[in-house]
């Protein structure tokens, strides 16, 4: 037997098993017939009655061994007092990038004055003893090679000359 003559009888055998649960299924004993298709006995009529809920299953408190624990309301226990906005610490901005690139003297008549040039956050500026510059630092003394400050907080820094680089 060839496999398509094999193919063909199988399918034949399928059809006909088809055919014949079809006319066993439109054959229906008479007591069946007459039962409804959904039992109304089954139905309830009240609404059922459930056990009291022991906990709150959307609840963000742990239920260990069936006893509530911390922060349940219904126990008494509540969380501990939230703690107020902490205060926001005033930080102090950056100090300033000083660069000390040149000095002048100046002599007039009531003597010698140097003036410093300074790069401050890479802007140039021209200061002398006693001017201030950036975010409130003070001039306190210039030679030729060293430039002293004093900060906002009062702490004197000294500046080594750097001269022009690029």
């Amino acid at each position: 037997m060839s496999r398509n003559e094999a193919v063909r009888l199988a399918l034949a055998g399928a059809a006909v098993a088809a055919v014949a649960v079809i006319a066993l299924s439109g054959t229906v004993p008479a007591e069946d017939a007459s039962k409804p298709i959904v039992r109304r006995d089954l139905i309830r009529l009240t609404a059922p009655v459930f056990p009291p809920v022991t906990r709150d299953p959307f609840s963000v408190v742990a239920f260990v061994g069936g006893q509530p624990v911390l922060g349940d309301p219904a126990a008494g226990a509540g969380f501990p007092p939230a703690r107020e906005v902490p205060p926001v610490v005033e930080m102090a901005p950056p100090a300033p990038i000083v660069r000390f690139v040149g000095s002048i003297l100046i002599k007039n008549k009531t003597g010698n004055v140097f003036t410093a040039l300074v790069l401050v956050d890479g802007a140039a500026a021209a200061v002398s003893v006693g001017d201030t510059f950036g975010r409130g630092w003070k001039v306190l003394n210039i030679t030729e090679k060293e430039l002293t400050v004093q900060d906002p907080e009062g702490t004197a820094q000294v500046f080594v000359f750097q001269g022009e680089r690029r």
